[in-house]
Protein backbone atom coordinates (compact mmCIF):
# COMPACT_ATOMS: atom_id res chain seq x y z
CA UNK A 1 0.00 0.00 0.00
CA UNK A 2 2.93 2.68 0.85
CA UNK A 3 4.55 2.64 -2.64
CA UNK A 4 0.86 2.81 -4.24
CA UNK A 5 0.78 5.57 -1.96
CA UNK A 6 4.63 7.00 -3.22
CA UNK A 7 2.90 6.50 -6.94
CA UNK A 8 0.05 8.41 -6.36
CA UNK A 9 1.42 11.39 -5.07
CA UNK A 10 3.65 11.70 -7.94
CA UNK A 11 1.26 11.30 -10.26
CA UNK A 12 -1.20 13.65 -8.32
CA UNK A 13 1.18 16.45 -8.69
CA UNK A 14 1.99 15.75 -12.27
CA UNK A 15 -1.42 16.39 -13.34
CA UNK A 16 -1.63 19.51 -11.09
CA UNK A 17 1.23 20.81 -12.74
CA UNK A 18 -0.50 20.29 -16.15
CA UNK A 19 -3.54 21.43 -14.92
CA UNK A 20 -1.54 25.05 -14.69
CA UNK A 21 -2.48 25.24 -18.21
CA UNK A 22 -5.74 25.64 -18.17
CA UNK A 23 -6.77 26.87 -14.47
CA UNK A 24 -7.28 30.81 -13.92
CA UNK A 25 -6.70 32.43 -10.91
CA UNK A 26 -10.71 32.36 -10.30
CA UNK A 27 -10.83 28.21 -10.02
CA UNK A 28 -7.44 28.53 -8.28
CA UNK A 29 -9.10 30.79 -5.55
CA UNK A 30 -12.89 29.34 -5.48
CA UNK A 31 -10.12 25.94 -4.27
CA UNK A 32 -8.45 27.97 -2.08
CA UNK A 33 -7.24 26.85 1.15
CA UNK A 34 -6.64 29.59 2.98
CA UNK A 35 -8.27 29.01 6.72
CA UNK A 36 -5.80 25.72 6.90
CA UNK A 37 -3.10 27.74 5.66
CA UNK A 38 -3.38 31.22 8.47
CA UNK A 39 -3.80 28.32 11.12
CA UNK A 40 -0.92 26.30 9.97
CA UNK A 41 -3.10 23.23 9.36
CA UNK A 42 -1.02 20.40 7.27
CA UNK A 43 -2.81 20.25 3.52
CA UNK A 44 -0.12 18.42 1.66
CA UNK A 45 1.85 15.02 2.23
CA UNK A 46 4.67 13.86 0.39
CA UNK A 47 5.66 10.33 1.25
CA UNK A 48 3.58 7.15 2.19
CA UNK A 49 4.02 7.76 6.00
CA UNK A 50 2.19 10.86 6.15
CA UNK A 51 -1.32 9.97 5.43
CA UNK A 52 -2.09 8.67 8.62
CA UNK A 53 -2.62 12.27 10.21
CA UNK A 54 -5.64 12.47 8.59
CA UNK A 55 -7.29 9.42 10.08
CA UNK A 56 -9.07 11.58 12.57
CA UNK A 57 -8.95 14.69 11.14
CA UNK A 58 -11.23 17.19 12.48
CA UNK A 59 -13.92 15.66 14.80
CA UNK A 60 -11.12 15.27 17.33
CA UNK A 61 -13.07 14.32 20.73
CA UNK A 62 -16.30 15.37 19.52
CA UNK A 63 -17.74 12.22 18.99
CA UNK A 64 -19.78 12.55 22.52
CA UNK A 65 -21.13 15.44 21.19
CA UNK A 66 -22.65 13.87 17.60
CA UNK A 67 -24.06 11.10 20.29
CA UNK A 68 -25.65 13.61 21.77
CA UNK A 69 -27.65 15.07 18.33
CA UNK A 70 -28.71 11.81 17.53
CA UNK A 71 -29.76 11.79 21.25
CA UNK A 72 -28.38 8.50 22.28
CA UNK A 73 -30.39 6.38 20.06
CA UNK A 74 -28.85 4.25 17.43
CA UNK A 75 -30.89 1.99 15.44
CA UNK A 76 -29.14 -1.80 15.07
CA UNK A 77 -27.75 -1.18 11.78
CA UNK A 78 -26.30 2.23 12.84
CA UNK A 79 -24.43 0.14 15.55
CA UNK A 80 -23.30 -2.55 13.20
CA UNK A 81 -22.22 -0.01 10.73
CA UNK A 82 -20.47 2.23 13.85
CA UNK A 83 -18.89 -1.57 14.80
CA UNK A 84 -18.01 -2.62 11.24
CA UNK A 85 -16.84 0.67 9.92
CA UNK A 86 -14.29 1.23 13.38
CA UNK A 87 -12.76 -2.49 12.95
CA UNK A 88 -12.10 -1.53 8.89
CA UNK A 89 -10.60 2.28 9.75
CA UNK A 90 -8.10 -0.03 12.59
CA UNK A 91 -7.09 -2.43 10.25
CA UNK A 92 -6.28 0.02 7.71
CA UNK A 93 -4.35 2.27 9.70
CA UNK A 94 -2.53 -0.28 10.58
CA UNK A 95 -1.15 -0.23 6.80
CA UNK A 96 0.35 3.47 6.60
CA UNK A 97 3.13 3.37 9.25
CA UNK A 98 0.44 4.97 12.01
CA UNK A 99 2.87 5.61 15.10
CA UNK A 100 -0.06 5.09 17.26
CA UNK A 101 -4.01 3.81 17.29
CA UNK A 102 -6.58 5.58 15.88
CA UNK A 103 -9.08 7.19 17.35
CA UNK A 104 -12.07 5.81 14.38
CA UNK A 105 -14.92 6.53 16.41
CA UNK A 106 -14.66 10.53 16.34
CA UNK A 107 -14.95 10.44 12.71
CA UNK A 108 -17.28 7.45 12.19
CA UNK A 109 -19.56 8.83 14.52
CA UNK A 110 -19.63 12.24 12.82
CA UNK A 111 -20.69 10.09 9.53
CA UNK A 112 -22.87 7.97 11.00
CA UNK A 113 -24.78 11.45 12.24
CA UNK A 114 -24.94 12.94 8.70
CA UNK A 115 -26.09 9.42 7.23
CA UNK A 116 -28.72 10.36 9.48
CA UNK A 117 -29.65 14.15 8.38
CA UNK A 118 -29.19 12.64 4.77
CA UNK A 119 -31.76 9.89 5.27
CA UNK A 120 -34.16 11.95 7.13
CA UNK A 121 -34.46 14.95 4.51
CA UNK A 122 -34.87 12.40 1.73
CA UNK A 123 -37.37 10.17 3.45
CA UNK A 124 -39.56 13.27 4.55
CA UNK A 125 -39.05 15.30 1.92
CA UNK A 126 -38.14 13.72 -1.27
CA UNK A 127 -39.28 9.77 -0.80
CA UNK A 128 -39.46 9.07 -4.65
CA UNK A 129 -35.38 10.02 -4.68
CA UNK A 130 -32.87 7.61 -5.42
CA UNK A 131 -30.20 9.06 -3.44
CA UNK A 132 -26.63 10.20 -5.77
CA UNK A 133 -24.65 11.99 -3.74
CA UNK A 134 -21.91 14.90 -3.94
CA UNK A 135 -19.73 15.63 -1.14
CA UNK A 136 -17.36 18.24 -1.69
CA UNK A 137 -14.44 18.18 0.96
CA UNK A 138 -14.90 15.57 2.14
CA UNK A 139 -11.94 15.25 4.81
CA UNK A 140 -11.15 11.80 6.53
CA UNK A 141 -13.80 10.39 4.41
CA UNK A 142 -15.96 8.09 6.60
CA UNK A 143 -19.40 9.04 4.48
CA UNK A 144 -19.30 7.67 1.62
CA UNK A 145 -18.63 4.48 3.82
CA UNK A 146 -21.29 5.01 6.34
CA UNK A 147 -23.92 5.99 3.49
CA UNK A 148 -22.90 2.44 2.10
CA UNK A 149 -23.37 0.41 4.83
CA UNK A 150 -26.48 1.97 5.64
CA UNK A 151 -28.01 1.52 2.05
CA UNK A 152 -28.50 5.53 1.47
CA UNK A 153 -26.83 6.39 -1.45
CA UNK A 154 -26.87 4.57 -5.25
CA UNK A 155 -24.04 6.71 -6.00
CA UNK A 156 -21.17 8.63 -4.39
CA UNK A 157 -18.73 11.77 -5.96
CA UNK A 158 -16.10 13.46 -3.86
CA UNK A 159 -14.65 16.44 -4.50
CA UNK A 160 -11.48 16.90 -2.78
CA UNK A 161 -9.31 20.07 -2.73
CA UNK A 162 -6.69 19.16 0.11
CA UNK A 163 -3.67 17.28 -1.41
CA UNK A 164 -3.06 15.64 1.83
CA UNK A 165 -7.13 14.12 2.48
CA UNK A 166 -7.18 13.17 -1.03
CA UNK A 167 -4.16 10.71 -0.80
CA UNK A 168 -5.99 9.35 2.22
CA UNK A 169 -8.93 9.18 1.01
CA UNK A 170 -8.10 7.20 -1.88
CA UNK A 171 -5.95 4.50 0.19
CA UNK A 172 -9.05 4.54 2.14
CA UNK A 173 -11.51 3.45 -0.39
CA UNK A 174 -9.82 1.89 -2.86
CA UNK A 175 -9.04 -0.81 0.06
CA UNK A 176 -12.97 -0.56 1.23
CA UNK A 177 -15.18 -0.54 -2.20
CA UNK A 178 -15.35 -0.42 -6.11
CA UNK A 179 -13.33 2.60 -6.52
CA UNK A 180 -13.37 5.18 -9.79
CA UNK A 181 -10.61 7.78 -10.40
CA UNK A 182 -11.82 9.55 -13.79
CA UNK A 183 -13.07 13.22 -14.91
CA UNK A 184 -16.12 10.55 -15.79
CA UNK A 185 -18.97 9.62 -12.90
CA UNK A 186 -19.65 6.04 -13.38
CA UNK A 187 -22.14 3.37 -11.37
CA UNK A 188 -19.77 2.35 -8.51
CA UNK A 189 -20.06 2.97 -4.87
CA UNK A 190 -17.25 5.83 -4.70
CA UNK A 191 -16.42 8.33 -7.57
CA UNK A 192 -13.22 10.55 -6.61
CA UNK A 193 -12.89 13.86 -9.08
CA UNK A 194 -9.70 15.83 -8.85
CA UNK A 195 -10.80 19.64 -7.81
CA UNK A 196 -8.27 20.61 -11.06
CA UNK A 197 -10.98 18.58 -13.82
CA UNK A 198 -14.05 19.75 -11.91
CA UNK A 199 -13.05 23.16 -12.77
CA UNK A 200 -13.54 22.30 -16.60
CA UNK A 201 -16.40 24.04 -18.29
CA UNK A 202 -17.23 21.22 -20.22
CA UNK A 203 -17.20 19.24 -16.69
CA UNK A 204 -20.79 18.85 -15.78
CA UNK A 205 -21.48 15.24 -16.93
CA UNK A 206 -22.66 13.55 -13.47
CA UNK A 207 -25.59 12.99 -11.23
CA UNK A 208 -26.33 13.70 -7.79
CA UNK A 209 -29.24 15.42 -5.95
CA UNK A 210 -27.71 15.43 -2.10
CA UNK A 211 -25.21 17.59 -1.49
CA UNK A 212 -22.74 17.55 1.41
CA UNK A 213 -21.00 20.91 1.95
CA UNK A 214 -20.11 20.93 5.98
CA UNK A 215 -17.04 22.51 7.48
CA UNK A 216 -15.67 23.29 3.99
CA UNK A 217 -17.94 26.51 3.66
CA UNK A 218 -16.52 28.01 6.23
CA UNK A 219 -12.91 27.36 5.01
CA UNK A 220 -13.68 29.17 1.51
CA UNK A 221 -13.47 32.73 0.83
CA UNK A 222 -16.09 34.77 -1.24
CA UNK A 223 -15.26 34.29 -4.59
CA UNK A 224 -14.93 29.79 -3.61
CA UNK A 225 -18.54 30.15 -1.98
CA UNK A 226 -19.62 31.65 -5.07
CA UNK A 227 -17.99 29.47 -7.62
CA UNK A 228 -19.34 25.95 -5.69
CA UNK A 229 -22.68 27.23 -5.42
CA UNK A 230 -23.02 28.45 -9.02
CA UNK A 231 -21.44 25.16 -10.11
CA UNK A 232 -23.79 22.85 -8.29
CA UNK A 233 -26.66 25.16 -9.18
CA UNK A 234 -25.51 24.58 -13.14
CA UNK A 235 -24.87 20.89 -12.83
CA UNK A 236 -27.78 20.14 -10.98
CA UNK A 237 -30.17 22.01 -14.02
CA UNK A 238 -33.51 21.61 -13.32
CA UNK A 239 -33.56 18.60 -11.53
CA UNK A 240 -34.46 19.11 -7.46
CA UNK A 241 -32.44 17.84 -4.67
CA UNK A 242 -31.38 19.03 -1.34
CA UNK A 243 -28.12 20.18 0.11
CA UNK A 244 -26.69 19.57 3.78
CA UNK A 245 -24.46 21.68 5.89
CA UNK A 246 -23.31 20.41 9.57
CA UNK A 247 -21.77 23.50 10.55
CA UNK A 248 -22.40 27.11 11.36
CA UNK A 249 -23.94 28.72 8.46
CA UNK A 250 -23.29 32.72 8.93
CA UNK A 251 -25.35 34.89 7.46
CA UNK A 252 -22.55 35.78 5.05
CA UNK A 253 -22.73 32.53 3.49
CA UNK A 254 -26.64 32.29 3.23
CA UNK A 255 -26.53 35.88 1.93
CA UNK A 256 -24.46 34.59 -0.86
CA UNK A 257 -26.24 31.42 -1.04
CA UNK A 258 -29.39 33.09 -1.40
CA UNK A 259 -28.09 34.76 -4.72
CA UNK A 260 -27.87 31.03 -6.69
CA UNK A 261 -31.09 30.39 -5.45
CA UNK A 262 -30.28 28.15 -2.39
CA UNK A 263 -32.16 29.43 0.70
CA UNK A 264 -30.95 27.62 3.83
CA UNK A 265 -33.09 26.70 6.63
CA UNK A 266 -32.34 25.55 10.52
CA UNK A 267 -33.08 22.19 11.79
CA UNK A 268 -33.32 22.88 15.81
CA UNK A 269 -32.38 19.18 17.24
CA UNK A 270 -31.62 19.03 20.65
CA UNK A 271 -28.00 19.87 22.08
CA UNK A 272 -27.22 21.90 19.04
CA UNK A 273 -29.82 24.98 19.66
CA UNK A 274 -28.09 26.44 22.59
CA UNK A 275 -24.83 26.57 20.59
CA UNK A 276 -25.97 28.13 17.79
CA UNK A 277 -28.12 30.68 19.58
CA UNK A 278 -25.22 31.97 21.42
CA UNK A 279 -23.06 32.81 18.33
CA UNK A 280 -23.79 35.95 16.34
CA UNK A 281 -24.53 36.13 13.02
CA UNK A 282 -25.00 32.92 12.92
CA UNK A 283 -27.78 31.33 11.38
CA UNK A 284 -27.35 27.38 12.37
CA UNK A 285 -24.67 25.72 14.15
CA UNK A 286 -26.32 22.12 13.87
CA UNK A 287 -27.95 20.87 10.88
CA UNK A 288 -28.80 23.28 8.06
CA UNK A 289 -30.49 22.45 4.58
CA UNK A 290 -31.22 23.61 1.79
CA UNK A 291 -34.08 22.47 -0.87
CA UNK A 292 -32.97 23.15 -4.21
CA UNK A 293 -34.63 23.61 -7.37
CA UNK A 294 -37.65 23.03 -5.00
CA UNK A 295 -39.99 24.84 -2.63
CA UNK A 296 -38.36 25.77 0.59
CA UNK A 297 -39.04 23.22 3.15
CA UNK A 298 -42.25 23.38 5.13
CA UNK A 299 -42.57 24.40 8.83
CA UNK A 300 -43.77 20.64 9.41
CA UNK A 301 -41.60 19.06 7.32
CA UNK A 302 -38.67 20.86 9.23
CA UNK A 303 -40.14 19.90 12.78
CA UNK A 304 -40.55 16.13 11.36
CA UNK A 305 -37.14 16.47 9.81
CA UNK A 306 -35.84 17.37 13.75
CA UNK A 307 -37.74 14.61 15.26
CA UNK A 308 -35.90 12.04 12.63
CA UNK A 309 -32.83 13.04 13.49
CA UNK A 310 -33.33 12.61 17.26
CA UNK A 311 -35.04 9.36 17.02
CA UNK A 312 -38.31 10.84 18.24
CA UNK A 313 -40.82 9.54 16.17
CA UNK A 314 -39.64 5.77 16.40
CA UNK A 315 -39.27 3.26 18.87
CA UNK A 316 -36.64 1.03 16.49
CA UNK A 317 -33.99 3.00 18.54
CA UNK A 318 -31.79 1.38 21.19
CA UNK A 319 -30.19 3.88 24.13
CA UNK A 320 -26.44 4.28 23.59
CA UNK A 321 -24.29 6.07 26.50
CA UNK A 322 -20.67 7.55 26.16
CA UNK A 323 -19.96 4.66 28.88
CA UNK A 324 -21.06 1.88 26.62
CA UNK A 325 -18.84 3.16 23.79
CA UNK A 326 -15.58 4.27 26.25
CA UNK A 327 -16.28 0.47 27.48
CA UNK A 328 -15.69 -1.21 24.48
CA UNK A 329 -12.60 0.39 23.82
CA UNK A 330 -13.58 2.16 20.44
CA UNK A 331 -12.17 5.14 21.38
CA UNK A 332 -8.79 3.69 21.44
CA UNK A 333 -7.76 0.78 19.57
CA UNK A 334 -11.19 -0.54 17.83
CA UNK A 335 -14.57 -2.69 19.25
CA UNK A 336 -13.55 -5.25 21.35
CA UNK A 337 -15.54 -8.86 21.60
CA UNK A 338 -17.80 -7.06 24.14
CA UNK A 339 -18.78 -4.51 21.90
CA UNK A 340 -19.22 -7.55 19.00
CA UNK A 341 -21.55 -9.14 20.82
CA UNK A 342 -23.67 -6.46 22.01
CA UNK A 343 -24.02 -5.47 18.24
CA UNK A 344 -25.10 -9.57 17.02
CA UNK A 345 -27.75 -9.53 20.08
CA UNK A 346 -29.93 -6.32 18.73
Amino acid sequence: MLDLIDQDILYYNHLLDKAKGFLCDRQIEAFSLSVFRQTGYPTEIHTSKSPWIYHDAMQENRWGQYLSFLNHRLTSYEIKALSKISIYCQHFSSHLASPFPFAAINTVMASIYLARIQESVAKIAFPKLNMYTLEIGPGSGKLPIALHELGLSSNYIAIEPTQGFYHYQKALWKNYKTYNLSQHQQDVEFNHVNWFDYCRPEYRDFNFNCVHANHCLNEMTELGLRYHFSKIMDILDSRVGFMISESQVTERIASIAKEYGIYFQQVAIDGSINAFNSRNGVIGFGVNIAALNHPHFTPDQIKLIAESITSKCSSNYTHVSEADIINTDLTLVGPNEQFLQYCRII
